[in-house]
């Protein structure tokens, strides 16, 4: 890259340019195509979370072009906002065709659109959000075809919309160090397994959990109530099901989903506290799933779809998580 602090990379962005062509011109010598195009992927990734101009993960000779709509993957969901004359109404669909020949969406409902008439659309992959406007081309039903856009705004998507949602949680304070020594005993030898007796089990060495019931969802974020003392900055194990009814139709809204998190903060209330917590080391595709739920979630509130919160839930069990059992 031509500097003499090799740390200057971040956040010079010509450096950064020079060092990332440098790179793939020296691999392209020596890898494979597809071993190039993963590199040319990852650079794209990682020039966008560093704040640089957007990265297009397809475009460009060294995939460091202009963003385009021409780079969302088929099978990606896109969020679509009228403006225009009927500024306001919202449709969602996946993208289902997107080459230099059309740009097709398949809708979730059958809706009305002439040609010409306008979008903004928004498109999210983990903490990034791109929206562009577009109009259509021509409109059957349920399939929507665009105009592309090479003008893409990128935004990096940290704060998702709170929604009030209903579901079982279980919840486990997770320290890096246990605050018991290990019962494995480790010698010269290496590791030497111990013998427990009947039906005993390491205590210590497992996480504790504690039952509760999730409040809020906001993508990886969630509100949960529980009988579990915790502090901001703790690591925690979540184990969460949606009420099915919050999210009818929506894939994975009702299915257990477990990660591990951090509390952002947390207050005590009656019968335990309630718990801000962020789920941390998900993909992208894991965060998008999450950001859709709530999108939906959202959007059916705002339709006031059948939303009253149950005052009662029910429980999950500790043995069902460790047995795999459905509840």
């Amino acid at each position: 890259s031509g500097l003499r602090r090799t740390a200057d990379v971040f956040t010079a962005v010509d450096a950064f340019d020079r060092g990332a062509l440098k790179l793939l011109s020296e691999c392209m010598r020596s890898r494979t195509p597809e071993e190039n195009e993963h590199l040319r992927s990852e650079i794209g990734r990682l020039r966008e979370k560093l704040g640089f101009q957007i990265a297009s993960p397809v475009g460009g000779i060294m995939g460091l072009g202009q963003a385009s709509s021409r780079d969302i993957p088929v099978g990606r969901s896109v969020e679509l906002v009228r403006t225009g004359p009927q500024e306001g109404a919202v449709v969602r669909g996946d993208v289902v065709r997107n080459d230099e020949i059309e740009f097709a969406i398949k809708l979730k409902e059958p809706t009305a659109s002439r040609p010409g008439d306008l979008w903004r659309a928004r498109y999210y992959s983990g903490l990034s959000a791109w929206e562009f406007d577009t109009s259509t081309v021509r409109c059957d039903g349920q399939r929507l075809v665009l105009n592309h856009s090479d003008t893409v705004q990128s935004t990096n998507r940290r704060r998702f919309p709170r929604v009030p949602v209903r579901g079982h949680a279980l919840i486990a304070y997770l320290p890096f160090r246990q605050g018991r020594v290990s019962r494995v005993d480790v010698s010269p030898e290496g590791l030497q397994k111990t013998t427990w007796p009947a039906g005993g089990r390491p205590e210590s060495e497992i996480p504790v959990f504690a039952e509760g019931r999730v409040t809020e969802l906001a993508g990886p974020g969630l509100l949960v109530e529980a009988s579990l003392h915790v502090h901001p900055g703790d690591r925690v194990l979540v184990v969460f099901t949606l009420d099915p009814g919050m999210a009818p139709g929506v894939p994975g809204g009702w299915g257990t989903i477990a990660a591990i998190g951090k509390v952002r903060h947390a207050r005590s209330m009656d019968g335990g506290m309630s718990i801000a917590v962020e789920l941390t080391g998900l993909s992208d595709t894991e965060i998008d799933e999450l950001a859709y739920i709530t999108a939906e979630i959202s959007s059916r509130q705002d339709d006031g779809e059948g939303l009253s919160v149950a005052p009662a839930f029910g429980e999950v069990t500790r043995a069902a998580v460790v047995s795999g059992e459905s509840v």
